[in-house]
């Protein structure tokens, strides 16, 4: 087995410092008669373990961000978020060299 990387291993820093995302679902839910899509974005501590749950009311990225503004506000900001580069995470009209 390989050795872990650095950031998750450290215990001198907060929770949250170092954070795995991913997006799950779609759930269906209902709202009045209609049902609705909605999906799940999953916030992993790197060091801890610990997970933050936030709901996405879509795939896109404003939806993402607002997600993402919600957890730092309760959590404080990450300095280091990993993905699996997902194609959840790839917006459009953004060049393939600026992706990385």
């Amino acid at each position: 087995m390989a050795s872990l990387s650095p950031d998750r291993v450290e215990s001198n820093k907060p929770p949250f410092t170092n954070v795995g995302v991913d997006v799950f679902g779609p759930f269906l839910v209902k709202r009045g008669r209609s049902q609705e899509k909605r999906y799940g974005c999953l916030f992993t501590c790197l060091g801890i373990r610990a997970v933050h749950i936030e709901m996405l009311h879509s795939l896109e990225t404003d939806s993402f961000i607002n997600a993402l503004v919600r957890i730092s506000a309760r959590r404080g900001f990450s300095e280091l978020m990993r993905s699996d580069n997902g194609t959840n995470f790839k917006g459009e009209g953004i060049p393939e060299d600026a992706r990385d």
